[in-house]
């Protein structure tokens, strides 16, 4: 379990195009507890891991591989571009459905 928190918590720094200093800085840690983390070295506190899901807008499920769902922030977003995202999604997910059918039609 430490090595699946390590790995989500570097992918979505990295997601963010954060560096570990900029994460330390934001989460009021050392630069070296954010690298035990992300090695799976060390294991977040309860309190580490909510400001964790809190700074990356994700679950504590997520973030301990509970989940393999994570959220968008739409606030900000009126009604139909948030219609428009559904719709992305619904295309994207369909798509990963039938990889196959989709590469054949690109030739």
């Amino acid at each position: 379990m430490l090595i699946m928190i390590g790995t989500r918590l570097k992918e979505l720094r990295e997601r963010k195009k954060l560096q570990q200093d900029q994460v330390a800085k934001l989460l009021s840690v050392n630069k070296s507890a954010i690298s035990l983390y992300e090695s799976g070295m060390r294991q977040p506190s309860l309190d580490m891991l909510i400001a964790y899901a809190r700074l990356f807008k994700v679950s504590t499920d997520y973030l301990l591989g509970v989940s393999e769902m994570r959220s968008l922030d739409v606030a900000g977003l009126t009604e139909q571009q948030i219609t428009v995202i559904e719709e992305l999604i619904s295309i994207l997910l369909q798509a990963n459905q039938y990889p196959l059918q989709n590469d054949k039609t690109r030739r």
